[in-house]
């Protein structure tokens, strides 16, 4: 800049309304009505600075909204009046009795799809600032397919793993649950299965472990040369800079801890989305064995794998009754395993003599159910 060497930058444009943009109809100044009242609009979800115009908190009292298209010195009291009753029409269907009923619930209102693509990107990347700051939506004309939709994706700078409150450091939890939409959709077993269909068929290529681990290394690859131009220039290798959680020495050490956040990440949301599709659930080929049975002491249960999937092992007795999850809901990788189980409860107590029933399930589907007992 000017001759001075600044380092690496991203450049980027503001979300706008645009053919090669967010491709919504332009609303015409002045006086309309009927269909060219519908669309096109830019709304987002964010905190009340910065925005006095066309702003209000939703009817349920926990959303800020804001118009962003339109702009202030361009949109008529009809269509701001027009856009906050759609939202507002939503957050009713949203929270009604028949929320979930395919003719008279919320599907009408918005592009479930696009809900769904905007969940797993944030869930993903488990963005502190998902659902209720930085976020897009927009919706076209009702000639055009009107429903709002979710998008574009915007404000990343405190996503996977590098923030330091809100749990954002940990592979676990979802940020939906936080976020009074999407807590609500989530109630909902449509939205659920469609969720996790999404999801498996993502897995499958463009989510892929091997395929985020390319994408992860042609970029630290492309960067490699001019990452030391830039450290050279800002010496903050090895220093905490707020919010991160993770201060590695070296570039290295950063893109290493990228890579084993994000696939432990992923692996987490194999197992904890919720929803269910049959069709995407795989044959199990897998082998088990249990020993010393009768027991006296500690068994040992050793299993092999042929698909990676999220394995539970839990023993219950003769009436059903939870006795122990030796396994709880981990993700496993294809390949072969051993547990040892010492006898004690879950109460940390140790098991009285009898039968037992002992359960492999994965992805909560029981696999194998054997019969184990402690010696008398």
């Amino acid at each position: 800049m000017n001759g001075d060497y600044l380092g690496i930058y991203v450049l980027m444009e503001k979300i706008k309304r645009d053919e090669s943009r967010v491709n919504i109809s332009k609303l015409e100044q002045g006086d309309i009505s009927g269909d060219e009242l519908t669309g096109g609009y830019i709304v987002k979800i964010d905190k009340p600075t910065g925005s006095s115009c066309g702003s209000w908190m939703s009817s349920l009292g926990d959303v800020f909204l804001q118009i962003e298209y339109p702009k202030c010195e361009e949109i008529s009291y009809e269509q701001k009046h027009y856009i906050k009753q759609y939202i507002n029409d939503f957050e009713y269907a949203l929270f009604s009795d028949l929320f979930a009923d395919t003719a008279n619930g919320y599907r009408d209102f918005i592009d479930e799809n696009s809900f769904i693509d905007y969940l797993i990107l944030n869930e993903i990347s488990k963005n502190i600032d998902a659902y209720k700051l930085s976020t897009f939506m927009y919706k076209d004309r009702n000639s055009i397919d009107g429903k709002l939709k979710m998008g574009p994706i915007w404000d990343y700078n405190i996503a996977f793993g590098n923030v330091n409150f809100n749990s954002g450091n940990l592979t676990e939890e979802l940020m939906a649950d936080q976020h009074i939409w999407w807590s609500r959709l989530m109630q909902d077993t449509i939205f659920n299965n469609l969720l996790k269909s999404r999801w498996k068929t993502l897995r499958e290529n463009q989510l892929s472990n091997e395929h985020l681990i390319s994408v992860i290394d042609s970029l630290a690859l492309f960067l490699d040369e001019a990452q030391k131009r830039n450290f050279e220039k800002w010496d903050i290798l090895g220093q905490s800079i707020r919010p991160n959680y993770f201060v590695g020495e070296t570039y290295q050490s950063e893109i290493a801890f990228l890579k084993g956040w994000l696939i432990n990440r992923i692996n987490w949301l194999d197992c904890n989305l919720p929803g269910n599709d049959d069709d995407y659930l795989p044959f199990w080929d897998y082998e088990a064995e249990v020993f010393p049975n009768p027991f006296l002491y500690f068994i040992t249960y050793k299993f092999a794998l042929k698909e990676p999937g999220c394995v539970s092992l839990i023993v219950y007795d003769i009436h059903g009754k939870l006795v122990k999850r030796i396994i709880d809901n981990q993700f496993y990788n294809p390949g072969k395993y051993k547990t040892v189980w010492n006898g004690y409860t879950r109460k940390q107590r140790f098991v009285a003599d009898g039968i037992y029933i002992l359960n492999l399930e994965i992805d909560n589907k029981i696999i194998s159910s054997k019969k184990i007992i402690k010696r008398f």
